[in-house]
């Protein structure tokens, strides 16, 4: 008697979004250097136009000389980037913890969805299976040694 999987009861779109946004961490991660290049300037870009921006409203809201604005300017900036990290610090635990729940709460659904597959295998099936894992572990192994 072969057992139907339960339908989950996730929503498919939020599913959908999981999905597209872990694609893109990893394609970010594998992504060439040079791309990797072209998005840090961008990113740098973008710092040096809000950097400019807001010396040139501390130069003539305040009248303070260019050198002093830019100090000003960099050490506002730094002191947020600090304390992002200072905040995402005191949030890492929490994330981690959270992180390592749903991969331990992954991995029970997968070996529940492959205990329940093999059990609904017939006898054929099962060997069939096996056969063709055994070929091709030992195909790889001859690639390997090859």
């Amino acid at each position: 008697m072969k057992k139907s999987l339960p339908k989950s009861s996730a929503n498919p779109m939020k599913l959908a979004k999981k999905l597209i946004l872990t694609g893109l961490i990893i394609s970010w991660l594998i992504m060439p250097e040079l791309l990797w290049h072209k998005l840090v300037f961008v990113l740098h870009t973008f710092y040096e136009s809000v950097s400019f921006v807001l010396e040139e409203m501390v130069v003539h809201a305040l009248g303070w000389e260019k050198f002093y604005a830019q100090m000003t300017v960099f050490y506002f900036l730094s002191a947020m980037a600090f304390l992002a990290l200072y905040l995402l610090w005191l949030r890492l635990p929490y994330m981690i913890q959270r992180f390592k729940a749903y991969l331990n709460s992954l991995g029970c659904t997968l070996k529940n969805k492959a205990v329940d597959t093999w059990i609904g295998f017939s006898l054929l099936q099962k060997i069939k299976f096996l056969l063709f894992q055994f070929a091709g572990m030992a195909g790889g192994l001859m690639v390997l040694l090859a």
